[in-house]
């Protein structure tokens, strides 16, 4: 399934894997629940670790980051290993994943 606006794409095509692209500011935490579903989803029936790629997201606000860690704090309820892979060349991913890692033992931060 992919999901597109003007300013960014969710695709969650594959079942382990899901690809952010864009710019990614929507108003509020709820406004991301919609477009976070897919993900909530496929988080809840991976057999493995389910890998969220963020490496093409240019700009994620604070709502974004929220609904990003309430996806690892459902990985960690579910006991499923989780996976984010940002960019060395986006400043913020570095920073912003390594605080998110805090949240669940269970997540994999790689930075490419």
């Amino acid at each position: 399934m992919i999901q597109q606006n003007e300013n960014f794409t969710i695709d969650c095509s594959s079942p382990d894997v899901a690809v952010l692209a864009g710019v990614l500011r929507l108003s509020s935490p709820a406004a991301y629940e919609e477009w976070l579903a897919p993900l909530r989803e496929a988080l809840t029936h991976a057999d493995a670790a389910y890998t969220i790629d963020i490496s093409k997201v240019q700009f994620l606000n604070s709502s974004g980051i929220t609904g990003l860690s309430r996806l690892v704090l459902l990985a960690r309820t579910l006991g499923k290993p989780l996976v984010f892979i940002g960019s060395t060349k986006t400043a913020w991913h570095g920073k912003t994943l390594r605080l998110i890692a805090r949240l669940y033992k269970g997540l994999e931060v790689r930075l490419q």
